[in-house]
């Protein structure tokens, strides 16, 4: 039980957001079919002061299927439903439990889904050149674009961590990893392009994501059931009470900033390519612990306080978690084929990190376009 007390933050969101984008709207009555599969290495991890170590014992692998569909309602409104990352088809995350001093038998994994975000994008400002297609927009200016994009994120289920730590404890498979925090979240996604030429504009992206609900910790991690298979051996008769403690967590909020400069070209008769080169900061801050036994007297707040303690120290309480990364991707369109296709690849680079994993993940995204008269 104290091994897996140990694992703290090790195993914690390890697939970046996919769907960045500018404030261009889609054409109205056309939609666009994504698929976004993604391979994401993680050879080490960043401490709370930003010092990186690699994992001794291998890389972490993780292998994920994303999607999208977006909509065009008319020329300025556009309806999405983003599932990206998607579903955990493959991962291999032992290395990171080795690395804690733990050595599974089974296969550890981070398999499952990720929450489900559902948005609506405006555009408030188009481009003056493009005024032609976006006569129906609030304003128009000759160097800029702007969109707003309020959304939802719908929790779809992850383990339950204190079945996966007794399955581990029993030399099983487990699944070991969230790849999402799957509560309730809404916030809205913001975009401001600078037209500095018909070629080449710079991005602003922020996405700023509220958690009014709060998590179950079974649902959390491993952690809250460690915690208390930690204490629950001093506490004699009462211990059966202390592994029965409930508790919530306050993810509070998830921000992304990104400043992207993007340039486009057209080789040839019916395609475009595009090079983009995305510099991203995420920041999530401390969440909150409440926990609740059914111990009375000293004893149960004594217990509860170690509990929430032992949280806190587990899940970094004085930073939170920051991430600062470069994702280069590189663009093809093929507008003139009878179902008009773009291919995007992007790789991200982990530059400076506290509290989180040096995550590498390369993604490639495949777009349909269709439309609907």
């Amino acid at each position: 039980m104290k091994k897996i007390l140990s694992l703290c933050l090790v195993l914690l969101f390890l697939s970046p957001v996919l769907f960045a984008d500018d404030a261009k709207t889609m054409p109205g009555k056309v939609g666009r079919l994504y698929l976004a599969p993604s391979m994401t290495f993680v050879p080490g991890q960043y401490d709370e002061k930003a010092k990186r170590s690699d994992y001794e014992a291998g890389t972490l692998k993780i292998f994920n299927l994303g999607f999208a569909l977006e909509y065009g309602f008319n020329d300025w409104i556009t309806g999405a439903a983003q599932w990206a990352p998607g579903i955990t088809v493959a991962s291999d995350i032992k290395p990171a439990l080795k690395e804690k001093g733990m050595d599974p038998k089974g296969d550890i994994n981070t398999n499952g889904t990720a929450d489900l975000f559902l948005g609506v994008k405006f555009q408030l400002i188009s481009w003056t050149n493009e005024t032609p297609q976006k006569e129906k927009t609030v304003s128009t200016h000759d160097n800029i674009r702007f969109s707003v994009a309020p959304g939802i994120k719908i929790p779809l289920g992850g383990p339950d961590f204190e079945e996966e730590a007794k399955n581990m404890g029993k030399d099983e498979d487990a699944t070991f990893g969230s790849m999402d925090k799957h509560a309730l979240a809404m916030g809205g996604r913001f975009y401001l392009d600078f037209m500095l030429s018909k070629n080449f504009f710079i991005n602003l992206y922020n996405e700023t994501i509220f958690y009014p609900v709060k998590q179950d910790l079974n649902k959390a991690g491993p952690e809250f059931y460690a915690i208390k298979g930690a204490i629950a051996p001093g506490m004699g008769p009462a211990a059966a009470t202390v592994m029965a403690a409930e508790g919530e967590i306050d993810y509070k909020l998830d921000m992304t900033w990104e400043v992207e400069p993007n340039y486009t070209f057209h080789p040839g008769d019916g395609v475009s390519l595009a090079v983009g080169l995305p510099l991203k900061y995420t920041f999530s801050p401390p969440p909150e612990f409440s926990v609740e036994t059914k111990l009375s007297g000293p004893a149960k707040a004594g217990v509860e306080k170690a509990i929430i303690d032992n949280l806190e120290a587990q899940f970094g309480k004085q930073n939170g978690t920051h991430t600062l990364g470069l994702n280069p991707s590189a663009t093809a369109f093929f507008y003139k084929l009878p179902m008009p296709l773009e291919f995007k690849a992007q790789y991200n680079i982990p530059l400076w990190a506290r509290s989180e994993k040096a995550k590498h993940t390369f993604a490639l995204q495949i777009r349909a376009y269709f439309k609907i008269p």
